[in-house]
């Protein structure tokens, strides 16, 4: 009898759980339609979308979501908070190329050291990005990596 109180009870915190999560998905995916398609959003939905980008993480082990609202600041030109969004990313998951390439976008053109940082860690993870870029004719731009996708 104990058993089956103990499996029914693990089985309502799963579910419970799951819909936490489902909930994030939605909250996290509406907030990045709406960062990504609609570039010229007033100041004040601009925040509320990121700030729903900052809710949509609950109970979630995945940075995702952390991911996408430090893209989008940089996309939007807050480059101090995605700069520091994306260097606790890259704390937290010191392989996460994705982390380290947003701090590069961040800080490359205010924040030497941190960018110089952030540079040496995406060749760590990726020594043959420093081929792929000398390989490039001068003057052709490369794809940034901190921009996001939907």
């Amino acid at each position: 009898m104990l058993a089956r109180v103990l499996v029914a009870v693990a089985a309502v915190l799963v579910l419970g759980w799951l819909g936490v999560l489902l909930r994030d998905e939605r909250v996290g995916s509406v907030a990045a339609h709406r960062l990504f398609y609609e570039p010229d959003l007033p100041r004040s939905e601009l925040r509320r979308e990121l700030d729903r980008l900052r809710d949509a993480d609950a109970l979630s082990p995945d940075t995702k979501w952390q991911m996408r609202r430090a893209s989008y600041l940089v996309v939007h030109g807050a480059l101090r908070e995605a700069a520091d969004a994306a260097e606790a990313i890259a704390r937290k998951e010191p392989a996460n190329i994705d982390a380290w390439s947003t701090l590069y976008e961040a800080t490359r053109g205010w924040d030497p050291r941190r960018a110089a940082l952030a540079r040496r860690q995406i060749l760590r993870l990726n020594p043959l990005a420093l081929q792929r870029r000398s390989a490039q004719a001068p003057g052709a731009g490369s794809a940034s990596p901190g921009h996001p996708s939907p």
